[in-house]
C-alpha cells in the first residue's frame, strides 16, 4: 500500500528536521522527532532504547568534537511511508578547528503518529 505524497513528504520533513535540531544543539527539538521508545544504534554498538539514551551520547561527543553536523547527501522514503534511507556526511569539528568528515547513512522507521521510532 503506497502513503500519500504528504505523508511521504512529512517523513522526509521529520529526518531533515532531527538532523537540523541536533546540529543546532537543540537536543529538545530532536528528541522530539522521537517516539519515548525509540530504539537508536551508531554503527556496531548495541542498540539504546528510549529517546532520553541519546543526551550522554551528545555529552560524550563534546569531549572530542566541538561541533558537529549532518550534510544530507539524500533521503529515500519507502512507497508505504513506513521506511526511510538517509545518505549523510557527519562532519566532526574539532576542538582545534580541524574537520573530519566522514560518510554514513542511516535507517528510519516510523511510528503510526509519524515520529521516528527506529
Amino acid at each position: 500500500m503506497s502513503a500519500t505524497a504528504d505523508v511521504l513528504a512529512d517523513r522526509e520533513a521529520t529526518i531533515r528536521a532531527y538532523y537540523a535540531r541536533a546540529d543546532a544543539g537543540d537536543d529538545t527539538g530532536a528528541l522530539a522527532t522521537l517516539t519515548e521508545d525509540a530504539q537508536i544504534r551508531f554503527g556496531n554498538a548495541p542498540p539504546m532504547v528510549g529517546r532520553e539514551t541519546l543526551l550522554p551520547v551528545r555529552q560524550q561527543l563534546a569531549a572530542v568534537a566541538s561541533a558537529l553536523r549532518h550534510d544530507i547527501v539524500r533521503v529515500d522514503v519507502a512507497a508505504d511511508g513506513a521506511y526511510a534511507t538517509a545518505e549523510i556526511v557527519v562532519v566532526y569539528t574539532r576542538h582545534d578547528c580541524s574537520e573530519l568528515a566522514v560518510p554514513g547513512g542511516c535507517a528510519f522507521e516510523f511510528a503510526a503518529g509519524g515520529r521516528i521510532c527506529g
